[in-house]
């Protein structure tokens, strides 16, 4: 498993031989950390990613003392979000070893998402120094300086991966790099690379997604349209449902926000509904309230609300902490339909810090639409 995420840079086949290893001994604390960390890596199930962090935590007593603060800190990074036990973590792994560069490498994850991208870097570029054979860190490099408009030193990282295996989300993250500084075309190319390179794997379904992206933004809703639906196929290919169900929602929102047309987007969600059952998907999986969301847009808001209580109601109830800070984005929802647009602005404005910038001051900018 080791040798097909590093080496081999195969997440899919380093998740099947992860989950292989935890059938044999359902208490390898490791292995489930390891399992955990690449689904989160490929954007996969939510529900799984979680489940198996929380196996590693429950059998962290089986670990060496190095190996069990990395389990507690992905605890900490997965359930609790809480980044401060997370860089406590990762210290008290410094100091078994100042140059164990998975610790820096992670405590610069841990900034990043507090929305830190200046200390992001600083600890990138110390896990690169500890361990340039290792492309994560000099990648983390690259999108650190591009998130903070340090185009030329992105430029220069993203060309020192060249020196390293093929790598599928490295190559994405240069079509979006690409794509910031104005060069389409490259952004295009690379993106389509992926496709042909990595037919079967996650990152094709990434590219697949970028490549419509990139039509939507010039008006070409159709052909957008086009890319979001193969979007869903593959999805299903792999066994993602709830991804695939995810671009059936984009459709239905492409109808919604782009062409403006309520019943065709409302025609667009039951489909979806007929396509993919959100029963099938795994618990935590479920869409309950993206379709709440989506139904409350459409005007439909008191049908938005009971799936939005529905999605409150699965929790359960050992995640209800972590769940619980959440819920203003959904009264933030609510409050925006029914023309309130100020009391939905003070309930985004008590939501945790969200790494993806771009996100949140598009869901700002609405309101003050």
């Amino acid at each position: 498993a080791y040798d097909a995420r590093h080496r081999d840079e195969n997440s899919e086949a380093a998740i099947r031989l992860l989950e292989e290893a935890v059938q044999i001994d359902s208490t390898f604390a490791l292995a489930w950390r390891d399992l955990a960390t690449v689904i989160d890596n490929i954007n996969g199930s939510w529900d799984q990613q979680i489940n198996a962090t929380e196996a590693a935590y429950r059998h962290r007593d089986r670990l060496s003392e190095r190996e069990k603060y990395l389990v507690e800190a992905s605890y900490h990074s997965d359930i609790t979000e809480d980044y401060g036990q997370v860089i406590q973590a990762y210290e008290s792994m410094l100091r078994l070893d100042p140059d164990d560069a998975q610790a820096l490498n992670n405590i610069g994850f841990a900034y990043w998402q507090m929305v830190d991208f200046e200390n992001a870097l600083l600890w990138y570029q110390k896990a690169h120094d500890a361990a340039p054979d290792v492309s994560l860190h000099l990648a983390n490099v690259a999108v650190a300086n591009a998130n903070l408009g340090n185009l030329d030193a992105a430029a220069h990282a993203y060309a020192g991966l060249d020196s390293f295996p093929p790598n599928p989300t490295w190559d994405i993250w240069y079509a979006n790099y690409l794509w910031m500084r104005g060069d389409e075309a490259g952004a295009r190319a690379v993106a389509q690379q992926v496709q042909a390179e990595f037919p079967n794997r996650g990152a094709a379904v990434w590219a697949e997604g970028s490549l419509g992206a990139f039509e939507l933004v010039h008006g070409r809703l159709d052909n957008a349209a086009d890319h979001i639906e193969r979007t869903v196929e593959q999805n299903l290919a792999r066994g993602a449902q709830e991804n695939a169900f995810g671009g059936l929602l984009s459709l239905a929102n492409l109808q919604l926000e782009f062409y403006g047309d309520t019943a065709a987007a409302l025609a667009e969600f039951e489909d979806a509904l007929l396509r993919i059952d959100p029963e099938s998907i795994a618990p935590l999986d479920r869409p309950w309230g993206r379709i709440g969301g989506f139904l409350i847009r459409a005007g439909e808001i008191e049908r938005g609300q009971e799936y939005i209580e529905r999605s409150w109601s699965e929790v359960p109830e050992r995640l209800n902490p972590w769940w619980e800070k959440y819920r203003a984005e959904d009264r933030a929802r609510i409050a925006r339909a029914e023309g309130r647009p100020m009391e939905a602005l003070e309930e985004l404005r008590t939501l945790p810090p969200e790494a993806c910038v771009p996100c949140r001051y598009q869901r700002d900018a609405r309101l003050f639409d």
